[in-house]
């Protein structure tokens, strides 16, 4: 049986933003917290800031609810977090940054 890859590819783009959310493909529930592993394409001396989206339950300004929230996921040329998820079933986001003005990063998150 073939290994699925279900990791997605970003680009950081030049001037320091953040790049769009991207969205994997493929949903993920069932599970209170959500691994994202992430890294850079191999040979590209500059690193990412990163963050994965999240659930969580609780206020929101003066309301009570089921809210997404952004984590940061670490800064580097590698990394991975655990975020919390809810049972919630939705698709991962992703969003990367350069941690040079000058250069766009290219890496994947999975």
């Amino acid at each position: 049986m073939a290994t699925i890859d279900h990791s997605t590819y970003f680009w950081a783009p030049v001037g320091g933003s953040w790049s769009g959310e991207i969205r994997r493909l493929t949903s993920y529930n069932h599970a209170s917290e959500k691994y994202y592993g992430w890294n850079v394409a191999p040979l590209v001396i500059f690193g990412v800031c990163t963050q994965g989206s999240g659930y969580y339950t609780g206020y929101n300004g003066g309301s009570f609810g089921l809210w997404k929230r952004w984590y940061g996921t670490g800064c580097g040329k590698s990394g991975s977090s655990r975020v919390p998820w809810n049972n919630v079933l939705a698709y991962p986001t992703f969003m990367a940054k350069s941690m040079v003005v000058y250069a766009g990063v290219p890496g994947h998150f999975r």
